[in-house]
């Protein structure tokens, strides 16, 4: 019995390992709906109107948007749609906020042609992305990926090369 008892934790525990393991997708709510999206002020467009196009609502809870030319989606600004996408966006931070980090990135130039494998990793100070960086699903189109910038004061910076790019390889799905 006690032999048996023992099998059934160990294979228990082996099977549950993965779920405590790996990075669990924030819950987003109405966010998702939004591809830009700010709860407090607002929203310019320094871009060319006619240039730029987004596919998705855009929004501010407490301020304007100004200057979206092409938008596949709705605009909100301070109405319902918008107090509700808030509070799904500070449900969203406070969950990333508690997502413990499975490693630390020091001095963190993310791309240069790496690689990542699903988890949640810690960026030590600014950061930037050159080049491109790959995202390696393994063949799980449910693997997470968070990358987490240290908490303020200060603000922490994050900037893109122009060319730079994210690959989604192996499953890795922008969902």
């Amino acid at each position: 019995m006690k032999n048996y008892l023992h099998s059934v934790l160990t294979v228990a525990f082996l099977l549950l390992i993965p779920v405590i393991n790996f990075a669990q997708a924030p819950p987003l709510g109405t966010a998702a709906d939004f591809v830009l999206f700010t709860s407090v002020g607002a929203m310019t467009n320094v871009g060319t109107p006619h240039l730029t196009l987004l596919t998705g609502n855009v929004g501010t809870n407490s301020g304007s948007n100004t200057n979206f030319g092409n938008v596949n989606g709705v605009m909100h600004a301070g109405d319902g749609a918008s107090i509700q996408c808030a509070a799904d966006v500070l449900s969203a931070y406070n969950f990333l906020a508690n997502a413990i980090p499975d490693s630390t990135i020091v001095n963190p130039v993310l791309g240069n042609n790496s690689t990542f494998l699903p988890g949640t990793y810690q960026l030590s100070g600014a950061s930037s992305l050159s080049q491109s960086m790959s995202l390696d699903a393994r063949g799980n189109p449910n693997a997470v990926f968070i990358f987490k910038m240290p908490a303020g004061p200060p603000v922490y910076a994050f900037s893109t090369d122009v060319n730079a790019e994210v690959k989604l390889i192996n499953g890795a799905q922008a969902s």
